[in-house]
């Protein structure tokens, strides 16, 4: 029986030994777990430390120009529409008084393209002609004067 004994504890200190070399892997394992973890941790915190600032600038700078858009809004919005407003008004009188204009102008326009209608352009030229044969012969005569 010592000897089964002796089998049975060496079974026991083989486990042991096993369940204590499976430990010790753990264990490695675990401290390599922990050390990554850690590295992370401290390049998150680097991180944040870069991020954050930056961040709050953005806001600051953000928050700051949205202040300027309010500003104008409340400000030159309303006066450009106004100015608008104006300017179409102004745009509607000026029609008006060009459509005015056009209406006075438009019956004087036509009584004259009428009278230039009536003219008898033939007889104008008819004219024109004996008028220039009654005068080349003036012409000549004061012209031998002249010399």
């Amino acid at each position: 029986m010592t000897e089964a004994k002796k089998d049975e504890s060496r079974s026991t200190e083989e486990m042991l030994a096993e369940v204590l070399r499976c430990q010790k892997k753990r264990l490695w394992y675990m401290r390599i777990t922990s050390i990554v973890i850690v590295l992370f941790v401290i390049i998150l915190t680097a991180a944040l430390f870069r991020i954050v600032p930056r961040a709050a600038e953005l806001v600051d700078q953000v928050h700051t120009e949205v202040k300027k858009v309010d500003r104008i809004i409340d400000e030159d919005v309303p006066e450009s529409l106004a100015n608008i407003n104006k300017l179409v008004t102004d745009t509607d009188k000026m029609m008006e008084n060009v459509n005015g204009v056009l209406d006075e102008n438009t019956d004087a326009v036509t009584d004259t393209v009428k009278k230039l209608n009536e003219i008898d352009f033939d007889s104008l030229n008819d004219a024109i002609k004996n008028l220039n044969d009654v005068v080349k012969p003036l012409s000549d005569f004061f012209k031998g004067f002249g010399r």
